[in-house]
């Protein structure tokens, strides 16, 4: 049994309530923890001191508890704050073996905070029952406690234990497809949401993505047109489709765009507009050029095209496009590629040309108000 510590006791976070089921916690006024916390269940699922009471001597075991196990003191207080009822927790039999396991996983004290301060609830799931399975399920598809440890705080909203299985259930589905694995890892990482769906609504996204935009399992880019269709519903999609119809595509265009780089529906219409009017209007390129360079699409107009459209105009006014290089051709080269290429074997007949392409850029990232990205609608 844990020894308390000095600096930080049960009369220092809360003072005793009158009763579990009134639910009523009162903070000492210069910790500011809680004024009132949420009322006890009079049955509660977390296997908790069947007391009536809060024991001062119990919850100061537990607070010497969670500080010996590296919890700072703010961290504890949003930890009681969000689950008041850690207070009565038997430490061996319940809180110890479930905070072991977790900190077996690789997670980080403080993260451990974090993703129990945010989701309690975790706490009341039986270790056995519940969690060990769910964390199973997730290093199955995962392969490592690592990553499950970075999909498990990526879910703030959904409480990871209760999907982990329909999340396993959809990745499979995907496998079946000959996905690879690493990349359903990668997008999951970033964002594991679009995997949560039920099971028959991801499998009628993944159909959408075949049959109605054209993108077959096989390809590379399918896996990037489940997540974008999981994530952006019809309705937003249908009206980056139609700024697209609005410069003369039809929708075979739209269509074939979609199925080489889905990608690019990410994009915000109005910098969809901005672009096409850039790359139709003033250099007269048609949809089909556009699509067979799709990548064009998702260069930052600002940061990437103009300042390397101003070079390109440069050389090409006086003569020293020896290679005859086209501006797309310029414009997908890596930056070092492009400075070789393109800037540093014309400084001595344009010693300003580098200060001009470097400026530009700056000009654009001053202006900038907001980091463009891909402008994500949702």
């Amino acid at each position: 049994m844990p020894q308390l510590e000095p600096g930080l006791s049960f009369a220092s976070v809360v003072s005793r309530p009158s009763s579990l089921s009134s639910g009523v916690l009162h903070t000492e006024p210069n910790l500011g923890l809680i004024t009132a916390a949420p009322a006890f269940s009079a049955t509660p699922t977390l296997p908790c001191d069947p007391s009536p009471w809060i024991s001062s001597g119990k919850a100061d075991l537990v607070l010497s508890f969670l500080e010996q196990k590296g919890l700072e003191k703010p961290q504890i207080k949003k930890l009681v704050s969000s689950l008041p009822r850690i207070l009565t927790c038997r430490i061996e039999e319940n809180l110890e073996a479930k905070m072991n396991y977790f900190l077996e996983l690789g997670i980080s004290v403080s993260d451990f905070a974090d993703i129990i301060s945010s989701q309690p609830e975790s706490l009341d799931r039986g270790l056995n029952s519940t969690v060990r399975p769910a964390i199973e399920a997730l290093r199955e598809v995962m392969g490592s406690n690592e990553n499950v440890v970075r999909v498990i705080k990526k879910f703030r909203a959904k409480s990871w234990w209760a999907v982990s299985k329909r999340l396993a259930v959809n990745v499979s589905l995907l496998r079946a497809q000959g996905i690879p694995l690493e990349s359903i890892q990668k997008r999951m990482i970033n964002n594991p949401g679009p995997f949560i769906w039920k099971h028959e609504v991801f499998k009628s996204i993944m159909a959408r993505a075949e049959v109605k935009w054209g993108v077959s399992p096989r390809s590379k880019m399918f896996i990037y047109a489940v997540y974008l269709l999981c994530c952006l519903n019809s309705k937003t999609i249908e009206s980056k489709c139609r700024v697209f119809q609005s410069f003369g595509w039809d929708r075979s265009h739209v269509v074939s765009l979609f199925k080489r780089n889905p990608c690019c529906f990410w994009l915000a219409g109005r910098n969809i507009k901005a672009k096409l009017r850039f790359y139709m209007n003033e250099l007269g390129y048609d949809p089909d050029h556009i699509i067979a360079h799709h990548a064009v699409l998702c260069y930052s107009l600002e940061k990437r095209v103009m300042p390397r459209y101003l070079v390109f105009q440069l050389l090409e006014d006086k003569g020293l496009n020896r290679n005859n290089l086209a501006f797309f051709t310029v414009l997908a080269f890596p930056e070092g590629k492009f400075l070789r290429k393109c800037i540093l074997p014309f400084l001595d007949v344009v010693p300003d040309l580098h200060d001009t392409y470097v400026n530009s850029i700056e000009a654009a990232t001053k202006d900038q108000t907001t980091p463009e990205k891909h402008e994500i609608e949702a």
